[in-house]
């Protein structure tokens, strides 16, 4: 990362930090809106888990999937064990299935259930075929 980019995102970071530190969530999550669904990834990665649950639950679902496939594994799992099922299965329905196979171990049992049952015979034999290559 070019010490511009990495100067843009503390640059980033700080301003939401301020926001998130002044209780101010709609603002914060505002912040996020015109950011690459990677950049905000980044961003959630760099605040506090409950801090991260708040601005995560303003985000678009239709927002949220591509940012999911962006996350660090421990990340992922903890906004989708705070989701319910119906909120996972609209945040992962636009996913093409090798993103939705590097999140669908970090899915709640009851989830990926629910999730599967969206899918029709040939993407869910698509994603069993991903998930059977090894990591």
């Amino acid at each position: 990362m070019s010490e511009v980019e990495n100067t843009s995102f503390e640059v980033c970071l700080q301003k939401l930090m301020t926001s998130l530190e002044a209780s101010l969530y709609e603002e914060a999550t505002a912040q996020l809106a015109n950011l690459h669904s990677a950049e905000i990834a980044r961003l959630l990665e760099g605040v506090s888990p409950k801090d991260r649950t708040k601005l995560w639950v303003n985000i678009d679902p239709g927002t949220q999937g591509d940012i999911l496939k962006d996350l660090s594994e421990d990340v992922q799992s903890q906004l989708l064990n705070e989701m319910d099922v119906d909120s996972i299965v609209k945040a992962t329905e636009g996913l093409d299935m090798d993103d939705l196979a590097d999140i669908v171990p970090e899915l709640p049992e009851s989830a990926l259930h629910n999730l599967l049952l969206t899918l029709d015979h040939k993407h869910r034999d698509h994603l069993k075929h991903v998930l059977s290559y090894p990591e």
